[in-house]
This record gives structure tokens, sequence and C-alpha cells, in this order.
């Protein structure tokens, strides 16, 4: 197979060769016992210009890259769901007929919440995507992101595997907001939510620091709004917890601590700036006393005072 690759851009060579042409011409018109050789040039110019080149395709099959992204967040270790993922990775690596797996593990941060979404794009970016033949995530089915838009191609399948045991529940208790601050005497208003649980309303124990205990009944599913007071100004911690039940995976997610913020809605501020001056206490004592009315007859602020309950007898 021979292919054309020109030195020189399109444009460029289609000048020169209109610019040939035009030479050409005007030779043919003047004497054309020179026109042949003339011409045989101007066509090895042209040859070595467009430099035709021979192509030789030698074509291998290659197998497909299966991605298989890994789950390796804190809640994976929980009953079986690790066992069960590497029962999955070891199921999937026997089967080589055409893919070639290769796993990535998420980075497994403490108290940093899950983010499938975001490992899955930043693997892809690593990995040839018109090589990719399916991506397999494996996790206990909890993230706090998503896959963008476009991220993953659209002729490429996503399959998610679950691992845990389906009979069992997981309540989780979450505090949506707090106040930043609360005037002492007040109380503040916390958001909470309880998931994970269907029916009736559930108990909720919030106890604070001060020693305060108690048991309120808010609905499941929906926000709902615990009052606390406060007492103090400063710091407050409260701690809010609802009852496990049988066959809970785990009792953590269950219990919640937030501090709250007691500020006094007035303040005695009191202002001191300047330096020290020795007639400062005369001039609290003298104005404490009585009323005064003062002028300042010089430069020098020598003041004179005239009581209305006393006329002085005399100035030093």
């Amino acid at each position: 197979m021979i292919e054309l690759a020109p030195i020189l851009p399109v444009p460029v060579l289609i000048a020169l060769a209109g610019a040939a042409g035009v030479m050409l011409l005007l030779v043919a018109l003047r004497d054309t016992r020179h026109l042949p050789l003339r011409a045989f040039a101007v066509l090895i110019l042209a040859f070595a210009l467009l430099e035709p080149v021979r192509l030789t395709e030698e074509r291998a099959a290659t197998d497909d890259i299966g991605l298989i992204l890994v789950d390796s967040s804190a809640s994976m270790t929980i009953g079986d769901r690790q066992r069960q993922a590497d029962t999955a990775i070891a199921g999937l690596e026997a089967d080589t007929d055409g893919i070639r797996w290769q796993i990535v593990r998420t980075a497994a941060e403490p108290d940093a919440p899950t983010r499938m979404g975001a490992a899955l794009e930043q693997t892809l970016g690593d990995v040839n995507t018109d090589r990719l033949g399916a991506v397999v995530v494996i996790t206990d089915g909890i993230s706090d992101d998503a896959v963008a838009e476009g991220a993953l191609p659209a002729d490429v399948p996503l399959h998610l595997l679950i691992a845990g045991d389906p009979d069992l529940i997981d309540r989780r208790l979450v505090v949506e907001s707090t106040p930043p601050f609360t005037v002492v005497g007040d109380t503040a208003r916390l958001t909470v939510r309880i998931d994970g649980s269907e029916g009736g309303p559930l108990p909720l124990t919030v106890t604070s620091s001060e020693g305060d205990v108690r048991t309120i009944a808010i609905p499941t599913g929906v926000a709902a709004r615990v009052d606390v007071p406060v007492t103090r100004r400063g710091p407050l911690d409260v701690a809010l917890s609802i009852p496990t039940v049988d066959r809970e995976v785990t009792a953590i997610n269950n219990r919640a601590l937030v501090r709250l913020n007691g500020v006094q809605d007035r303040l005695s501020v009191l202002l001191v700036s300047g330096v020290p001056y020795p007639g400062g206490r005369l001039w609290r004592d003298l104005f404490r006393r009585t009323p005064m009315s003062i002028w300042f007859t010089s430069p020098s602020c020598v003041c004179r005072a005239a009581s209305t309950r006393r006329r002085p007898t005399g100035w030093h």
C-alpha cells in the first residue's frame, strides 16, 4: 500500500505546481527543444516533495481491558463484605478469554466519606479507553458522589457488585444543621434525620455536657427539629443517639456529637486607652463628687470650676 506523505503543506504544493506550470508554458512558447528536459526535472522535484511511502501493516489481536474498582473504605470490613469482594475478584480473574483484568483499589482514608465516582474518574484517566471493555465496581453500595456524565464511554458497560447481607439493616443518624451560636437562655435548634429505618417515630436521646438528659420521639426518613437549651456561655457538647436493633450492621452511625456555642446577648466592655496620668484620680474624684462646669481659660488647660452646692474660697 502506497500513501503520500508530503513534506510541505498541500496549499504550498498547489502554489508551487501552478508556478511550475506557468514556467513550462513560457518555455514552450519560446523554445520547445528544452521543454521535455525541464518537464522531467519538474516531475522529479514533485515526486520528491510528495514523498510517496509504502506501508506494510502488521495486525495482532489484543485483549480488552477489564477494570475492577474495589471499595477499600472502613465499611467494607464489616461482616463478610471483604471476603465476598475477594471471591468476586477471584471469579472475574478466572475468566481471561479475550480480556485482561486490571484491579484498582480506592484509597482508604480514615473518617473520610466514600467517593467511588471520583475514584472511577481518576482511574479512567490512566486507562486506554479505546481498549476498555467493561468496568466492574465492587462496593457496599454507599457512596457520597456519582460518576460525572460523559466520564465513561457510552459503549463501555458498568457493572455494580454490592457486598453484604441483604437481610441486615443499618440505621444512620445524620445531623443536617447546627446553629453557629446561641444566645444564653434560648434554645439551639438542630436539624437531624434518621436514615435506613421504616415505620413510626424512634426515640432520640439528647445528652448535654451540663448533665441534661432528654428522650424525644422523632419521625424517620425526614428532617426533624431538636431544641437544646443553652444555659451558659461558652462551648456546649451535645450527644445524640438512637437505639440499636437486632441484625443491625453497626451501631457506630447511631450516634452523633455536636458542639454548640453560647454567647451573651449584651456585654459590658471597658475601653482603656492612652497613657497613665497622675491627675486622673483627682479629676475622677472631682467629677464624681458633684456636677461641675468647666471653663478653659488658657492653652495650659488651667481650669476653673464652680459648684452648685458650695462655692470654693480660693484656687491653688
